[in-house]
């Protein structure tokens, strides 16, 4: 049975070595990415040099410039621009832009757009600009970015394209893998090949192939450990948790580092909590199901939570404060760990059947995450998946 504890202080990450991309891999990767340019129209030179940066890595930029023209209004186009896109990058110099009807200028709503959906942001704050000729919106906005980001700085165009470049090399080092957990472990893999178990009447082991490099000696010497031993543990991978057993490990040397091809045998993970599919009365208050649900879903983030039923078990809550220092404080490592870390925990707890997003930024002073869960939970076989999200921040 998967264990319902949240082991992070035995968590061991393999990210000694996280090579830059070579050319060639940044470019595969980052041709599936589409960036949006988000400024005020007067930073042109600064466009064109955040628009070239995307280019040289082989990702779309998506700008106004660049927008096909459409038969809908500004506005409209600027709000699709951002939801079709992966990435954005916000450029701040000395003007906020005309307010709209919403209170915010179009720079402003694009940003906020980008944070309700997800994507990954970086802000480029130009430092030939003395603070005091900034516009007064400007200056509130950049306030209150301040407490959730780090800016980046450019002291001109060559300086923000050469950053803006580097800045997705950066992300490509960590999304470029796919990422798994294997008991404690935590490794990246180049390829995988993911066959789920099948249930019901014609069950079957499912199985993961996965070939990559591992540059952690000791973490190399515990995954041959757990070959020898051939016990299960769980693993997880996809937003999907499973029982594993490491039926196969090759070494072998990938672009001169230390390399491994793994084979899994897989089970289903069937750790349920039959009371999240009850309803409870107690004291005169009523907790349908999906009040159950959200409840034990943020006491496992950390989040506050309403008055809960006496007769339901306590969840432990994620050690975040250990997992960032895990992560050495890099936000996209942070991210993978989460990503993992808590869908462990979410799916072994039986809060959620399935995790299709989780997103875990550091933000600060005073210093915390941003995390927001979206998965999905079934009441029972046959019945129809409810969707879940859950978001706040939580102090470290």
């Amino acid at each position: 049975m998967i264990h319902r504890d949240l082991p992070i202080s035995g968590v061991r990450v393999d990210a000694a070595r996280l090579l830059r991309p070579t050319g060639d891999e940044l470019r595969r990767w980052a041709a599936t990415r589409r960036i949006f340019v988000s400024s005020v129209m007067d930073l042109r030179d600064e466009r064109r040099a955040t628009i070239d940066g995307i280019g040289d890595t082989g990702a779309e930029a998506v700008a106004w410039e660049l927008i096909t023209p459409r038969p809908v209004a500004p506005e409209e186009a600027w709000l699709d621009g951002v939801a079709t896109s992966d990435s954005i990058v916000l450029l701040l110099g000395t003007a906020y832009g005309r307010r709209r009807a919403t209170g915010f200028s179009a720079t402003h709503a694009e940003f906020n757009r980008a944070e309700e959906l997800g994507l990954h942001r970086w802000v480029f704050v130009d430092a030939r600009v003395d603070p005091g000729t900034r516009d007064g919106y400007l200056q509130t906005w950049m306030a209150e970015l301040g407490e959730r980001y780090s800016y980046a700085t450019f002291r001109d165009e060559a300086d923000l394209r050469a950053g803006v470049s580097r800045a997705i090399a950066d992300l490509a080092r960590y999304r470029l893998y796919t990422w798994h957990k294997v008991g404690d472990l935590v490794i990246r893999a180049d390829e995988t090949n993911l066959v789920a178990p099948r249930g019901g009447w014609s069950a079957e082991h499912g199985s993961l192939q996965a070939t990559g490099r591992i540059s952690d000696p000791a973490i190399r010497a515990t995954l041959a450990e757990l070959h020898r031993g051939g016990r299960q543990v769980p693993l997880v991978v996809d937003g999907q948790l499973f029982e594993a057993t490491l039926v196969e490990l090759e070494e072998r040397a990938v672009r001169g580092d230390a390399g491994y091809r793994a084979a899994y045998r897989l089970g289903p993970a069937t750790a349920t909590d039959a009371l999240l599919s009850m309803t409870l009365s107690e004291g005169g208050r009523e907790w349908r199901p999906d009040d159950l649900v959200d409840l034990t879903v943020r006491e496992i983030v950390g989040l506050d939570a309403p008055e809960r039923p006496r007769m339901l078990s306590p969840h432990a809550a994620i050690d975040w404060r250990g997992l960032v220092a895990k992560a050495g404080r890099i936000p996209e490592l942070v991210e993978v760990l989460a990503e993992l870390v808590l869908g462990e925990a979410l799916l072994a707890n039986g809060a959620l059947s399935r995790v299709t997003r989780i997103e875990a930024r550091l933000v600060g002073p005073p210093p915390g995450l941003i995390v927001r869960v979206e998965g999905a939970v079934s009441p029972g076989q046959g019945l129809p998946s409810r969707p879940v999200v859950v978001s706040g921040r939580v102090g470290l």
